[in-house]
C-alpha cells in the first residue's frame, strides 16, 4: 500500500491548502524526492502526512501548548481548524484534522484521535536527524522508553482488543475495565429486547447506542409528544394513573438505556487511556515485553547491515541487551572478530555510531513490515548532517533492500539532491522530483515539478510555431536537458567542474561513447555533426542558433524528438540506463520495452 496524494489546510506551514500528487504520469504511486532552502515548507507535508496516518507528529502524541509544535497555521486569525486527506493507492481515503471551538472564555482544540488506518499502524514511516540525536542522549537504562512511543497497535477498534483478548491478560485494572464493559453491553441489550416487545419491533432496527437517534425512534412509533405527555403526567404520584402503563414502562426503559450508554461511552474511553497508544502511549506491561520481543528479533537483520554498508572490518557481530540493567534499559554491544566485546563508544567514530543507530530504527521497520505494515519510509533531511560517504552508502543500502518500496526523501542540500537522483538511477527506481519555492508566512510553499518541468510537448509546440527563433531556443534547452537526464541515467564518466556546472559539450561525448554500439550511432552522429558544425559543444541553450537556416533548425529538433523517443520510455516514464544491464544488454528502461543490445538490432518498442 502507497500514497498516491495528501491534501492540506491550514497546517502548520500551510496557510491555506495544498495539494501535493506523489505519482508518476501513469498514475501510479512512486517514490519522491522533495528539494528546497530550510524553512520552505518540506517539513510541513511530511508531519502532514505523519499526522494523517499515524496521529503524530515527530512521534509525539498531538497537543497544542507553547511548548510544542503548533499543528496549525498561525497566519489566520482567529485560528481555523486543520484538514488532512491522504489517498491511498488501493482506493483507501484517511482523513484526519482539528476543530477550533470558541467559547467566551476559552478557545477549545478538538483533535481527531481516531485509530490507524491498519496498514500504518505498527512503527513510524517517518525518520528525522531528532531520531539519531534523542538516541545518543538518551542513557542506556532508559533507552527502550524511545520505542514505546516507536512502536504502535496494530489493531482498529476497542471491539478488536476484547472479542481477541488484545493485552487484557495479567493486568487486574485492565481485566476489571473489560469485564464491567461486557456487563454494560449485556445489560443494554436485554433492555432494548424488553423495549422492542413493547413497541411491538424488531430489535435490529432500533438504534440503541445513540441517545438522540433512539429517542426519535420512539417519536415515530408513538407519537411527537409522547415524552412531553410523560412529563407533564408524572409530576404527582396522583397524575400516574392517567398515564398508560405500557408507556410508562417504554418511557423508563428509554432512560435506563440512556443511562447506560453514558456508562458505556465512559468504560470505552478509559479503555482507550490504556490500549490506543496513538493517545495515550504505552501503559501495560504485555505491550512493552512484545515491544522488547520486536526490538530483540532485529539483532541479526542489524548486523548484516551494519557490516554491508559500513567500512569497519573488525566487526563479527551486533548484540541488544534489553531489561539487563533496567525493565527500560537498551544497551548495543559489539563482539569484534578478535573475540573481544565493546560498546560502539568505544570502537565507533561519531558517523559509525549514528550509521548503527539510523539502521536500527530501519531494521525496527523492515520487521514491522514483515508482519503488515505498508512499505513506505520517509527519510526527513536525517542524512543531512551524516558523513557524506556514510550517507550515500546508507541510501544506496536503503534502494537495495527496500526495493519495492516507496520513499520520500527531503533534502535542502543541491549536491545530495544529485546523489540521490543517481542512487535511485542505479537501482532502476521511479522517482519524482519536486521542489518547494518561495515559502511566505500569507500563501506557504510553492511546487515545482522537476520531473516534467522540461516535456517533450515544449518541444512539440516550438517545432508547430514554424518560428525559426522559438524552434531554436526549445531545442537547445530541450538537448541540455536530455544531456542532463542521460549522462546520470547511463553514469557516463565526466571531468568535475566546480559547482557540478556543465555544458552540452562536457555531456554529449560519454552519452555518444555509451551508445555508439546501438542502432542509435546513426541518429547520434547526426545530431554530433550538426552540434559540432554550429559550435554548440561550448555553448548554453540557444547560443548557436544564430548561424542556422530554418530547415536546418527544423531538422534538428525532429532528431531531438526522435533521439527522445527511442531514450525516455513512454510506459514507465524512465531513461533508458546501462546499470541494471547485463551480458549483451548495453541499455534499457526499467520496464524493458526498450532495450539496446551490443552489435545487434535493439528492440524499441516506443518506435
Amino acid at each position: 500500500m502507497k500514497i498516491k496524494n495528501i491534501e492540506i489546510l491550514h497546517f502548520r506551514g500551510v496557510p491555506n491548502s495544498l495539494f501535493v500528487d506523489f505519482s508518476d504520469k501513469g498514475k501510479k504511486p512512486v517514490s519522491v524526492i522533495i528539494s528546497g532552502d530550510n524553512g520552505a515548507g518540506k517539513s510541513s507535508i511530511l508531519d502532514a502526512i505523519e499526522y494523517n496516518l499515524q496521529g503524530r507528529i515527530c512521534r509525539e502524541p498531538l497537543k497544542i501548548t507553547s511548548e510544542s509544535r503548533m499543528p496549525l497555521s498561525l497566519r489566520n486569525r482567529p485560528l481555523l481548524g486543520c484538514n488532512t486527506i491522504v489517498e491511498l493507492d488501493n482506493g483507501d481515503r484517511v482523513e484526519r484534522g482539528i476543530n477550533v471551538v470558541f467559547s467566551e472564555d476559552k478557545t477549545e482544540y478538538k483533535i481527531d484521535n481516531s485509530f490507524l488506518h491498519r496498514s500504518f499502524s505498527m512503527s513510524p514511516i517517518v525518520l528525522r536527524r531528532n531520531d539519531i540525536i534523542s538516541f545518543s542522549i538518551m542513557p542506556k537504562e532508559k533507552r527502550q522508553v524511545l520505542f514505546f512511543s516507536f512502536l504502535y497497535q496494530n489493531y482498529v477498534k476497542i471491539e478488536d482488543a476484547i472479542n481477541n483478548w488484545i493485552h487484557w491478560e495479567g493486568d487486574q485494572h485492565l481485566t476489571l475495565l473489560k469485564d464491567e464493559y461486557v456487563r454494560l453491553k449485556q445489560e443494554r441489550k436485554e433492555l432494548v429486547r424488553k423495549l422492542s416487545e413493547l413497541l411491538n419491533d424488531n430489535i435490529d432496527n432500533i438504534p440503541f447506542s445513540v441517545n438522540e437517534k433512539l429517542r426519535r425512534f420512539i417519536l415515530i412509533k408513538k407519537g411527537k409528544n409522547f415524552f412531553d405527555n410523560i412529563k407533564n403526567h408524572k409530576n404527582t404520584f396522583q397524575n400516574q394513573r392517567f398515564i398508560i402503563r405500557k408507556n410508562l414502562d417504554i418511557f423508563r426503559l428509554y432512560k435506563d438505556i440512556v443511562n447506560i450508554n453514558e456508562k458505556i461511552l465512559g468504560h470505552r474511553h478509559k479503555m482507550e487511556q490504556a490500549l490506543n497508544p496513538n493517545v495515550y502511549g504505552v501503559k501495560i506491561k504485555e505491550r512493552r515485553e512484545q515491544n522488547a520481543e520486536l526490538i530483540k528479533s532485529t539483532e541479526s537483520m542489524l548486523t548484516v547491515s551494519f557490516r554491508e554498508v559500513s567500512n569497519l572490518d573488525f566487526i563479527e557481530e551486533i548484540h541488544l541487551e534489553l531489561g539487563t540493567r533496567t525493565d527500560a534499559s537498551l544497551e548495543i554491544l559489539i563482539k569484534l572478530k578478535n573475540g573481544r566485546w565493546a560498546t560502539p563508544q568505544q570502537v565507533f567514530s561519531e558517523a559509525n555510531f549514528d550509521l548503527l543507530i539510523l539502521l536500527l530504527y530501519l531494521s525496527i521497520i523492515r520487521v514491522s513490515v514483515e508482519k503488515g505494515q505498508a512499505k513506505v519510509l520517509i527519510l526527513d533531511d536525517v542524512m543531512q548532517s551524516v558523513d557524506s560517504v556514510i550517507r550515500a552508502k546508507f541510501m544506496d543500502f536503503v534502494l537495495k533492500v527496500c526495493k519495492d518500496w516507496q520513499l520520500i526523501v527531503s533534502c535542502h542540500d543541491d549536491l545530495w539532491k544529485q546523489q540521490l537522483e543517481y542512487l535511485f538511477i542505479k537501482h532502476g527506481h521511479s522517482v519524482k522530483k519536486i521542489r518547494l519555492v518561495n515559502w511566505s508566512f500569507q500563501d506557504g510553499p510553492q511546487i515545482v515539478d522537476e520531473t516534467s518541468q522540461m516535456s517533450i510537448a515544449t518541444l512539440e509546440q516550438a517545432i508547430a510555431t514554424n518560428n525559426k527563433q522559438i524552434i531554436a531556443s526549445q531545442a537547445g534547452l530541450f538537448l541540455e536537458y536530455m544531456c542532463q537526464q542521460l549522462s546520470m541515467s547511463l553514469s557516463i564518466s565526466i571531468h568535475r567542474r566546480i559547482n557540478d556546472k556543465y555544458t552540452i559539450g562536457d555531456l554529449w561525448p560519454g552519452i555518444m561513447s555509451s551508445l555508439k554500439k546501438t542502432n542509435l550511432k546513426p541518429l547520434l552522429d547526426e545530431i554530433s555533426r550538426d552540434m559540432m558544425a554550429r559550435n554548440m559543444l561550448g555553448c548554453h541553450a540557444n547560443e548557436w542558433a544564430q548561424s542556422m537556416s530554418e530547415s536546418e533548425i527544423l531538422s534538428f529538433a525532429r532528431n531531438l524528438r526522435l533521439l527522445y523517443e527511442k531514450t525516455y520510455c513512454q510506459n514507465c516514464h524512465q531513461w533508458i540506463t546501462n546499470m541494471t544491464c547485463s551480458g549483451d544488454f548495453i541499455a534499457e528502461c526499467k520496464c524493458r520495452k526498450i532495450q539496446y543490445v551490443k552489435d545487434k538490432t535493439s528492440v524499441c518498442s516506443n518506435g
